[in-house]
């Protein structure tokens, strides 16, 4: 499997820093040739001694072109064209016989340490994943997807930083690519390196862009010993891993994009809706709860549903997603997508779940002081901001009829003739609500709505049959009507 050399011996890490920078650039791409040379052997000779050791590790299944190219974009790499960093790719019984290029790229480059094993029965990725990491002798293990590829320079700055920082976990900024690539976005990279103390406060920084499992590099012991503890087939099982791997100790992120991913078309399409879902909430239990709290993962599921939003959680789905809440009711995606499925249902006990949700984890207070703020700049005829202020405190407490009443009777001063919708979500939300019903019914009248006013001003009066407003409304559509009548009448004569 991995080279037999196992751990090395300890370090000196200015050392190490210097010997690694020799074999890079200052522009960080790599100087040294594929094939060896007296100075590069000299280099690779002085890291051996003052490095720790790694692996680039690649469980393969299927996109043959995607992993001949990624592996050749390694081949490039100093510290790999030295045989200093092995490749070690693990072929899940793949139809399209991934172990075949391996075996190709061997015999075209026999100075690389590129292994193969072919595995007896399909382990699926999580399975293929596991393997690797449970067999790695390595000091550290870069899990590598067949459809990500390294940037020039990217070993360099990683055995780098494994020498200047012991970390348990290193993470490394991306580019993201589709599979016809083109640019599609770029992950947060800080403007110099971050030391964080553990995964805990790593998570809080950096949060979904730690899942990319091409993205970290782990010490072998410390992810061992994850899986020891977390041992789970959940989709998201890599990133609870490096996650409770990472909670031993010093974790470190890179100011330089690394690697690229999204080369090829993602092969778990049949099971996005549930790894974006049910998965995602199952993932607590097999492994975050290690280094997390409930209200701390609900904000984390947060992190993931700001970049892909919460419409994976479709109609079906609401029983689980009144259950999710209920667990993690400090998220705030899960709280405002649960209200909109369980209006459209009329599902008061979801209703409550969200009202409950709100108050437990203390956003119904924010949203109050945010509707207070909202009335104080519709009175100072700020009507813009009084607006997001409204519409903020209905995302944080969707079950608020002040505030979806607020943002509707501002909207209308704004002449919006879409106001009406924000009384109609307070009434799905709250049916018969007596504010709720008033101010759709005064917005009614003031648009000519007569049947809509006496609609909702007849609901207000069977629960309070002396309401003076309600009372006043319907006089004043009877008044409207009968001025039309003599207008009417007046038009024939």
């Amino acid at each position: 499997m991995a080279r037999p050399d196992g751990c090395g011996a300890r370090w000196s890490g200015v050392r190490r820093a210097h010997s690694i920078a020799q074999a890079v650039d200052s522009t960080g791409r790599d100087r040294a040739p594929r094939t060896k040379t007296a100075g590069t052997s000299a280099i690779i000779a002085r890291m051996a001694q003052t490095s720790p050791s790694l692996s680039v590790m690649v469980p393969a299944y299927g996109r043959t072109r995607q992993l001949e190219a990624m592996l050749r974009a390694f081949a490039q790499e100093p510290a790999v064209a030295d045989g200093s960093v092995a490749l070690v790719v693990s072929d899940d019984v793949c139809p399209e016989h991934s172990g075949e290029i391996v075996q190709q790229l061997q015999q075209e480059m026999p100075w690389l340490d590129l292994q193969l094993h072919v595995q007896q029965t399909n382990l699926g990725m999580t399975g293929n994943i596991r393997w690797l990491h449970e067999h790695a002798q390595t000091d550290y293990v870069w899990m590598f997807g067949n459809d990500d590829r390294p940037l020039p320079g990217a070993v360099g700055h990683v055995l780098a930083a494994l020498s200047a920082f012991e970390p348990v976990l290193l993470h490394l900024p991306h580019n993201h690519r589709n599979s016809r690539e083109a640019d599609w976005g770029k992950s947060k990279m800080p403007a110099s390196t971050q030391v964080f103390p553990s995964s805990r406060e790593l998570l809080f920084e950096y949060g979904f862009w730690l899942s990319l499992v091409s993205a970290t590099v782990v010490r072998r012991e410390a992810v061992q010993r994850a899986i020891a503890d977390a041992p789970t087939d959940n989709d998201w099982a890599s990133y609870i891993w490096y996650t409770v791997a990472g909670r031993e100790g010093r974790c470190v992120v890179l100011p330089q994009r690394l690697l690229e991913n999204g080369f090829a078309e993602i092969t778990w399409v049949d099971r996005q809706q549930a790894i974006y879902t049910t998965e995602a909430v199952d993932s607590f239990d097999a492994g975050f709860a290690l280094v997390l709290s409930e209200l701390e993962f609900g904000r984390l599921l947060d992190n993931r549903y700001d970049n892909i939003g919460t419409d994976f959680w479709s109609p079906e789905l609401i029983a689980p997603l009144r259950d999710a809440l209920a667990r993690f009711p400090s998220s705030r995606h899960m709280r405002r997508r649960l209200a909109e499925l369980a209006r459209r249902a009329a599902d008061a006990e979801a209703l409550a779940i969200v009202e409950r949700s709100a108050v437990s984890s203390e956003d119904d207070r924010i949203a109050a002081k945010l509707v207070e703020d909202a009335e104080h700049k519709f009175a100072a005829g700020d009507l813009a901001a009084a607006l997001q202020s409204a519409l903020t405190a209905t995302v944080l407490h969707p079950t608020s009829i002040v505030a979806w009443c607020d943002a509707g009777v501002i909207s209308d001063a704004m002449g919006d003739m879409d106001a009406a919708g924000y009384f109609d979500q307070a009434l799905r939300t709250a049916p018969g609500n007596i504010d709720a019903l008033l101010n759709r019914a005064s917005w009614s009248l003031k648009h000519g709505l007569n049947g809509k006013v006496l609609q909702d001003a007849r609901a207000v009066l069977e629960q309070a049959p002396q309401s003076a407003d309600a009372l006043a409304l319907t006089e004043a559509v009877a008044a409207r009507v009968a001025a039309r009548g003599a207008e009417h009448a007046a038009g024939v004569q």
